[in-house]
């Protein structure tokens, strides 16, 4: 029992290090892998002990004394986002015994939805769904009638009424919001040498509004600018995806005409609420002569991470990092906790739960990253994970 709460501690630790930084200063890169701090240690203590939460591991089961699961991580559309949560869990099923199916609708929910009957027909023994928005109601229904164990990864699943339905690991979108607008605020001596006339300053938000998880990191963080910049009404500009794709070609098509239309406007703090989003408008703003006076900023990391890999320096300057391990640990071992009894939609993360939702949604921690921090990030939580005793 004591090496499968090990175990549990361990991966843990892989997705909360760092978790209670919220504001991240661009320094040079370390080489050591930093120490968690005493609030991570003290959130992973309240995890563990409190509640069977995540807890799956806490509970002493040996994976390996029973017959090998099948789990489906289903998702509507290819991003790069998918294929790490894939690759992570695909890596853990030889650890805790089961073998994951990674599958896609290829943007076609009948396809999707097709698919999972197909595998409900197999046998599997569980589900990691991530939801499509505009069919979110169809797909669980669906669930509901297969009968078999399921959790929602990274779309929350939310009546007429707003509350939750399903059992869900995401990313608070509204706090999301004001942590990036303030990270923004707070770094833009260091990027553009100076704080400008508050006259000059625009705010972009680049939102796909049919999605309230992805639209209140918008909302949030035109609050905030106005916050800092009270007033400046006539500087921000809303571009909604829903027009487009989510690529990175719907972030430029909708945020271009913006910038070239606002020549009184010098310098351009914008927010994408998906990667690709940000990386669009990061590319107009350079391809339209304010590169040097553009901050860009957005969640989640799999993006900015490769061009930094590859050297890029320009205006899209930091993400909110987050590793697949923050997705993963959560939503598989919640799923395994079902699938065995130990858990159900009910039961879990009680202590989390928000008023009003049926079922908790559990918001994880993230940091704000740059080119100077991401490896370091990174690096801590991989090194958690090899160094692992599984």
């Amino acid at each position: 029992m004591k090496r499968y709460i090990a175990l549990f501690m361990a991966v843990l630790m892989a997705l909360a290090l760092f978790a209670c930084t919220k504001k991240t200063e661009p320094t040079p890169s370390a080489t050591a892998t930093p120490e968690p701090s005493a609030a991570v240690t003290a959130l992973l203590e309240d995890i563990t002990t409190k509640e069977n939460g995540i807890g799956y591991f806490s509970t002493g089961t040996d994976p390996f004394s029973r017959e090998k699961y099948t789990i489906v991580w289903l998702y509507p559309r290819r991003m790069a986002l998918m294929q790490s949560i894939a690759d992570i869990l695909t890596e853990w099923g030889e650890k805790l015994n089961y073998e994951l199916i990674a599958s896609t609708g290829d943007g076609d929910i009948d396809l999707y939805i097709q698919q999972m009957e197909l595998y409900a027909n197999q046998g599997v023994d569980g589900f990691l769904l991530n939801f499509d928005v505009n069919s979110r109601f169809r797909i669980k229904e669906v669930a509901d009638e297969l009968g078999i164990p399921y959790v929602s990864v990274l779309n929350s699943v939310r009546s007429e009424e707003g509350s939750c339905i399903v059992p869900c690991v995401t990313l608070d979108g509204y706090q999301l919001g004001l942590d990036m607008m303030d990270w923004l605020y707070e770094n833009q001596e260091t990027y553009w040498g100076k704080k400008p006339d508050a006259a000059e300053v625009g705010y972009i938000g680049v939102t796909w509004s049919q999605n309230l998880d992805l639209h209140y990191r918008y909302t949030a963080s035109e609050k905030k600018f106005l916050e800092y910049y009270p007033g400046n009404d006539a500087n921000v500009f809303s571009a909604d995806g829903v027009v487009g794709k989510m690529d990175a070609q719907t972030g430029y098509d909708l945020t271009a005409p913006i910038i070239s239309g606002h020549p009184e406007i010098k310098y351009w703090f914008i927010v994408g609420v998906l990667e690709q989003y940000a990386q669009g408008a990061a590319n107009a703003a350079e391809d339209l002569g304010v590169g040097a006076n553009t901050m860009a900023t957005t969640v989640n990391s799999d993006v900015l991470c490769g061009m930094w890999d590859t050297g890029y320096d320009g205006p899209f300057v930091s993400c909110v990092a987050v590793s697949p391990a923050m997705y993963s640990a959560p939503s598989i071992s919640a799923l395994l906790a079902i699938i065995e009894g130990k858990a159900t939609f009910d039961t879990l993360w009680t202590s989390r739960r928000a008023p009003g939702d049926q079922y908790t949604v559990y918001n994880m921690n993230t940091e704000i990253v740059t080119k100077e921090t991401y490896k370091n990030y990174f690096a801590g939580i991989e090194e958690t994970i090899k160094n692992t005793q599984w």
